[in-house]
């Protein structure tokens, strides 16, 4: 019996575009005698990143490679997705406030090589922080940006599609028309949180994050009815609007 064994060189694999899969099968053979593959007959190759909604189903503690687009990057933060999904999108935070890549990683971000529609390919450790799924400091093993181009369309919905439904949708950019602040005036104050209502009554909790993830801290607060173009984000089981930029908020008045 002759064992032949092989390697299959796949490090010039061009994987931008997402998964590869690749058939192989026995052929053009010279023998005198019978040939055949042992067991397993049939075996699949994926090479390339895995959808971002397969990688959620891995949960805490996979490392994955995943490809998507981001949709905000500010400070040490980037939230990024691609079209898979149960809502058409899915979502992941890369959080980079310390460890080996965060200083080269935040300065993509604020020379602008990370943006909305920088399209990046992210290898690390999934973590779980308050129920968010993220890469986290020093689980991050490596990142490549792959391109540039337009951000990713925000998907319109509300809040009461968010207070119903609101884990389907973090970490993606959503539009949210109609909304008020009641109970708020002045300026925004960072790792503070408010709320926001909506015409249909429903309220949810308005997240402005620290200075190293939103720029969204000592701007006005509307005064009058706004639209909400921003992503989505959890704690504790609290779906909570995550404001990044100023820009995510439009008068609608």
């Amino acid at each position: 019996t002759l064992v032949q064994s092989f390697e299959i060189d796949v490090s010039d694999a061009n994987i931008s575009e997402g998964q590869k899969q690749a058939f192989f099968a026995l052929q053009n053979l010279e023998t005198e005698g019978a040939a055949s593959l042992g067991a397993p007959r049939q075996f699949n190759l994926s090479v390339g990143p895995k959808p971002i909604a397969e990688a959620q189903s891995d949960g805490p503690g996979a490392t994955v490679t995943v490809l998507g687009t981001v949709s905000r990057a500010v400070g040490a933060y980037a939230r990024f997705q691609d079209g898979s999904g149960p809502t058409g999108a899915s979502g992941l935070v890369v959080r980079q406030t310390f460890g080996e890549l965060s200083g080269d990683f935040q300065d993509d971000i604020s020379n602008g090589d990370i943006q909305p529609g920088t399209q990046i390919l992210v290898t690390g450790t999934l973590s779980e922080f308050a129920g968010l799924l993220q890469v986290n400091n020093e689980d991050l093993s490596s990142y490549r940006i792959v391109s540039q181009g337009p951000p990713p369309d925000p998907q319109t919905v509300t809040l009461g599609d968010l207070a119903s439904d609101g884990g389907a949708y973090l970490s993606e950019l959503v539009e949210v028309e109609g909304l008020t602040f009641p109970d708020a005036s002045g300026t925004f104050t960072n790792d503070q949180s408010y709320t926001v209502e909506g015409p249909d009554g429903n309220t949810l909790t308005f997240r402005v994050q620290g200075t190293d993830e939103t720029n969204v801290g000592g701007t006005s607060i509307p005064s009058g009815t706004f639209t909400y173009v921003g992503t989505v984000g959890i704690f504790s089981g609290e779906i909570q609007l995550i404001p990044m930029e100023p820009s995510d908020l439009s008068s609608s008045d």
